[in-house]
């Protein structure tokens, strides 16, 4: 699995110190940026490298951008071959015939020209593969190595196909030699190499003379060096880690003298390219020309000033530039969960006329935790390219240190489902703008997550996922139309299913204590003790519950770290596992199903009896229903129509199909995802012959789509509430109050909560 959007977003975005100031947008006393005509804007143009690779034939494909000369694209891959079915039980170094190493000479438009394999054994039986590739001096230029395999030793070195000798380096400790890295340019050769301590950087001058130099003169402190880029002349540029983040650092070749960039400080994931000979920079808010010298930049454009969704730049290799910034070329590997292996060119041409002049900017924006989707991003091109009035751009809602800060929006993506009382006074009511009463919204959307969201008769914060949420477990183990348990189902399903073990308290990577599970259950049944806004626990439900916990629960220590949002918290670690307790051995875990592919992981395991059902309760209840990303428009939008027919945008069916790792909001998005996903498993077990694993019928989707639309929900109660449940619940826990102390206290701290929201 990639590295998720929002970290790589905000990792690229911590990796650049200077940063235009951001704007603020949101007051109705401010003066909206206007489009004008001479504001730089690039069409795109996409050629599709298809075909190559047949996810029938390929377990695993993986693209590299090497980088272009002479009009032709370099890029290498990394494939896996299927393996045969009477072949599974190889060796190790058997496998290795199924592993393809191969680099692509394409046309600037993704014409295939030649193909050249690498991966190879020789006739020593060492095994020969190809460890680095760059473009210098007009030409593609490699580096192989050969390796032992019994041993795991580095045998011989390549150098465009020739045997290349390691040059002479101080070995302080007599051990054997590793090169790490290499580049060539301009008749120079350098090479990282890994002596037992620390590294070299040699360098090998045209004349033939050699001098070395180590990462601590250059950056005065410890780098442990990971590459080699193309500066302008007679310059490299390398780059590596110190304790926290990515450094960079010019060399000199014919001089020897090295300056660190301190302009490109940043994180693990900062990108620089070097393309047509030039060094460039990407951080949140586009591209930038690098100054080797200095690590200073050049704004080239932004990413708003482009026809491509956000995530896709923010994934994309650069290849080609032009002079004046004017021509782009980028590489973007298409993947997703169903193990699409396609490779896409792209090409950015500037403008005369931004054909958007005139439209007014919208700023869309997330909170602090939230994780702006890949639907969200195509929500904007899509929005972009058809509203005659108005553009939406993404800001940055963190400053150059990380720390978060209110960019002033008119659209906020949202992480927390959890009503606030100032909920009416920060959000507009999109009620009444999406008309959800209608029979048309009712088909178009799970209906029981906007209900699940609704503050009253008003919607500020619309869900855009849904996810169920609940016990799981063979359905031949739960009584045959019982959808939840009341206390005494539960407690014998525990004993006779889960032999004593309390799925609650004993899933793998959530473990709560008696005052969480009190909080998890009360939230999943507050309609029994709060009606129509007046809350009531001096009752014989609420006693029933806190006593059911305080006398089946588990003192478990929660650590202070870990976040409990009792509306959306899931056991996502758990369902990954596939551990011994989805295999029968405590016959059931709490989880969440999020998306359809890990209800079909968690089928290979239970089979089509798999089920989900509802948290201990008086009266039996479901399942309930949860999401975890929402959106709302500002109350001090100027524009909230046009905001609110961005939300609209977001929700449609075209953009939520985009929705990876998620079940969309949007019921016809989910059915074609989950039709997706089901062919391409079945396809999988067809392929494999993997024993006790058979293909799943349609009804599996159906099944799914009935989960998720239990009618089930908790009670979308705030912050404020969860920690007056956990904190009140805790003293009587702990022995500390009574219980008839404790539920005065309870019940007016919440009521005053709930008047507030009002």
């Amino acid at each position: 699995m990639k590295t998720s959007l929002r970290d790589k977003i905000i990792s690229i975005f911590l990796a650049v110190s200077l940063m235009a100031p951001l704007a603020s947008c949101a007051s109705k006393n401010k003066e909206y940026e206007v489009i004008k005509a001479d504001d730089p804007w690039y069409e795109c143009e996409s050629f599709m490298v298809s075909d190559l690779y047949s996810k029938k034939d390929y377990e695993y494909i993986s693209f590299n951008t090497i980088g272009t000369y002479d009009e032709f694209i370099f890029v290498s891959v990394d494939a896996s071959k299927k393996i045969p079915k009477e072949e599974r039980n190889l060796k190790d170094t058997d496998y290795l015939k199924y592993y393809e190493q191969s680099i692509l000479k394409l046309s600037l438009q993704g014409e295939l020209i030649e193909k050249t394999d690498y991966v190879n054994f020789t006739p020593e039986g060492y095994y020969r593969f190809l460890v680095n590739a760059w473009v210098s001096d007009g030409k593609l230029n490699t580096l192989e190595i050969t390796l032992d395999t019994e041993n795991g030793k580095y045998v011989d070195y390549y150098l465009n196909g020739e045997l290349f000798t390691l040059p002479p380096v101080y070995n302080r400790y007599d051990e054997p030699l590793r090169l790490t890295n290499m580049y060539t340019t301009g008749g120079y050769t350098i090479c990282i190499i890994n002596p037992k301590y620390g590294q070299t950087i040699s360098v090998e001058s045209p004349d033939g003379s050699f001098y070395e130099t180590y990462p601590s003169d250059v950056f005065n402190r410890y780098v442990d060096l990971y590459g080699i880029l193309q500066g302008s002349e007679d310059n490299i540029i390398l780059f590596g880690y110190d304790d926290y983040e990515m450094v960079y650092a010019s060399l000199n070749l014919k001089t020897g003298e090295t300056t660190e960039l301190t302009g490109l400080l940043g994180s693990f994931d900062t990108q620089i390219d070097t393309a047509s000979g030039k060094s460039i920079s990407r951080d949140l808010t586009g591209f930038n020309f690098v100054n080797e010298q200095t690590g200073d930049l050049t704004k080239i454009c932004e990413y708003s000033d482009i026809n491509m969704p956000l995530d896709e730049l923010i994934e994309s290799q650069l290849l080609f530039i032009s002079d004046s910034g004017d021509e782009i070329i980028l590489a973007h590997e298409i993947y997703n969960s169903l193990g699409s292996f396609d490779y896409e060119l792209v090409h950015l041409t500037k403008c005369d006329t931004n054909p958007n002049a005139g439209k007014t900017v919208l700023t869309l924006s997330n909170d602090d935790g939230a994780e702006p989707s890949n639907s969200d991003f195509y929500a904007m091109k899509l929005f972009n390219e058809q509203n005659a009035s108005f553009f939406v751009k993404y800001v940055i809602p963190y400053d150059a240190s990380g720390e978060y800060i209110d960019t002033e929006a008119d659209i906020l993506i949202l992480s927390n489902p959890k009503a606030d009382p100032s909920d009416s006074i920060k959000y507009v009511d999109l009620a009444p703008y999406l008309d959800i009463n209608s029979e048309a919204f009712k088909e178009e959307f799970f209906t029981n997550a906007i209900d699940a969201s609704m503050t009253g008769n008003s919607l500020y914060r619309v869900p855009l996922d849904i996810s169920v949420s609940g016990i799981i477990t063979a359905s031949v183990n739960v009584p045959e139309g019982q959808v939840g348990f009341t206390y005494e189902q539960y407690l014998e399903f525990v004993d006779d299913i889960c032999n004593g073990t309390d799925p609650l308290y004993n899933t793998p990577g959530y473990k709560m204590g008696k005052a969480e599970c009190f909080t998890k259950l009360f939230l999943t049944m507050s309609d029994l003790y709060i009606r129509d806004g007046k809350v009531d626990l001096n009752n014989d439900n609420f006693r029933q519950l806190i006593s059911f916990v305080d006398e089946y629960g588990v003192d478990n220590e929660v650590p202070d770290e870990t976040g409990h949002n009792s509306m959306v918290s899931d056991v996502v670690s758990s369902i990954e596992e596939h551990n011994a307790n989805l295999e029968g051995k405590l016959g059931a875990v709490y989880g969440t199903f999020y998306s359809f592919d890990r209800y079909i992981d968690c089928y290979e395991d239970y089979g089509e009896g798999l089920g989900i059902y509802g948290l201990p309760s008086p009266d039996g209840r479901g399942p309930q229903t949860v999401s975890t990303e929402f959106v709302s428009v500002m109350a001090d939008s100027k524009y909230p129509e046009a905001c609110a027919e961005f939300v609209k945008y977001i929700m449609s069916y075209e953009a939520q199909c985009k929705t990876n790792y998620a079940n969309p909001i949007n019921c016809k998005a989910l059915m074609t995802i989950t039709e997706s996903e089901l062919n391409y498993y079945n396809e999988s077990v067809t392929d494999d012959g993997l024993p006790n694993t058979n293909p799943l019928s349609k009804e599996t989707i159906a099944k799914y789509i009935d989960l998720m639309s239990s009618p089930y929900m908790g009670m979308n109660a705030g912050g404020n509430i969860e920690i007056i449940l956990r904190e009140e619940s805790a003293s009587y826990f702990s022995g500390s109050k009574s219980l008839d102390d404790v539920i005065p206290v309870m019940e007016k701290r919440i009521q005053t909560v709930i008047d507030e929201n009002k």
